[in-house]
């Protein structure tokens, strides 16, 4: 993805979220590692999930959210559905209000010890998880 816009609305468990990996411009070959995805929530905590591994080779990954990420005061996405407040807008990386909240991504591969990795590169922007709210939540 490199920078790019992952959108959701919150609740949903579609569309399922796919990246490749690159280091230095290159296909990070996972082979032997475990992917995981890192939410950066705007509160300073994160979300931290295992993600399945589709082509590991080619540093490919997948993620399905879960009904139990929404949930309120867990450690999901649901934990921070609105942290602007209810019909809060915020201004995406591009310059466009959007309503909901935007959490930077980041990836990190662990294994075959000692390898750890972590992405996007350091000179690459992370990738944006733009949540946008439910009817539900428009009380």
């Amino acid at each position: 993805m490199a920078g790019g816009v992952f959108k959701i609305k919150r609740g949903d468990t579609l569309p399922v979220f796919e990246v490749q990996l690159f280091h230095d411009g290159v296909a990070y070959d996972a082979t032997g590692g475990v992917g995981y995805l890192r939410v950066n929530q705007v509160d300073g905590t994160y979300l931290r999930r295992q993600m399945v591994p589709l082509i590991l080779a080619s540093g490919i990954f997948r993620y399905t959210f879960l009904a139990a990420d929404w949930e309120v005061g867990s450690d999901g996405v649901g934990s921070y559905a609105d942290p602007f407040g209810a019909g809060g807008f915020v201004t995406s990386p591009y310059g466009v209000e959007e309503r909901g909240p935007q959490h930077e991504m980041e990836y990190e591969v662990i294994g075959p010890p000692p390898r750890r990795a972590t992405f996007p590169d350091e000179d690459a922007d992370n990738d944006v998880l733009h949540v946008s709210p439910d009817l539900g939540d428009e009380v």
